[in-house]
């Protein structure tokens, strides 16, 4: 499937977003037809925030929200039951829903929307805007450059840690994929990394700098850019996998030696 291009029956939302701080507002607009019946509103389009997290950097899980419908009772008509979804955040058909939502810390974060029928069991589409990188850079400088799909990144060993070594983890924004691309470390030579990406789209590249952990084999992660530094990797994409709220999971960059 080509990027930008939705399930054949439905087309791909609009997402609008933009941060002030740590608050994120979106909004999402549902481009698809009504149906014509008083039990199915045809199809609802619902925010997505996810939260692009280094393994190993003892922060618990990465966040994730989508919000939820705030239904006491049941709506009486259609019409109600959309009005219900456009106060939560959530697009119907032909509609537009704003919603807005504050992450717990600086980071990047990608922002998108998901599509699903109510007639068409199955039936979604995706659509997403850039990611958003949240906060002041700290941590462990890095240097990129892009040319082409090829991505360099150098590190530089800031920690004052004995024993460290630092290497670049490069990881592929988007929310759509089960297998975004991760960069694997390049431990031969630590401190440069270059890597020739799969495809265009945005992508993280994180300086961490590592210690051998208290057991063999093991690392403990020493300090990390955050937020990650992301990159455009010419012209940029939108997610493009069928993807539904309970199958967008949460993605991480992976440093091990």
């Amino acid at each position: 499937m080509a990027a930008g291009e939705a399930d054949a029956a439905l087309s791909s939302p609009t997402v609008t977003a933009n941060n002030s701080g740590r608050t994120i507002n979106i909004t999402v607009t549902n481009p698809n037809p009504a149906v014509d019946s008083a039990e199915k509103i045809g199809s609802i389009c619902g925010p997505l925030v996810l939260e692009y997290r280094l393994a190993g950097d003892g922060g618990g899980e990465p966040f994730r929200w989508s919000p939820e419908p705030d239904i006491d009772a049941e709506p009486e008509s259609i019409e109600q039951a959309a009005a219900m979804l456009v106060s939560a955040g959530i697009a119907p058909p032909q509609r537009s829903a704003s919603s807005s939502v504050t992450v717990p810390s600086d980071g990047v974060y990608m922002v998108g929307a998901v599509c699903e029928s109510d007639v068409e069991l199955g039936a979604r589409s995706v659509g997403g805007v850039p990611p958003l990188a949240i906060g002041a850079q700290t941590g462990v400088p890095v240097n990129v450059s892009v040319q082409g799909r090829g991505i360099t990144a150098s590190v530089i060993n800031n920690t004052g840690v004995a024993g460290s070594v630092c290497t670049a983890a490069i990881g592929e924004l988007d929310f759509s994929r089960p297998d975004p691309y991760r960069s694997e470390p390049n431990w031969e030579n630590p401190g440069t990394v270059t890597v020739t990406v799969p495809r265009d789209g945005y992508y993280a590249v994180t300086g961490v700098c590592v210690t051998e952990g208290t057991q063999p084999g093991e690392v403990e992660v020493v300090s990390y850019t955050k937020p990650a530094k992301v990159v455009t990797v010419p012209g940029g994409a939108t997610p493009e996998a069928d993807c539904g709220m309970s199958l967008c999971l949460p993605v991480r960059g992976t440093p091990t030696p």
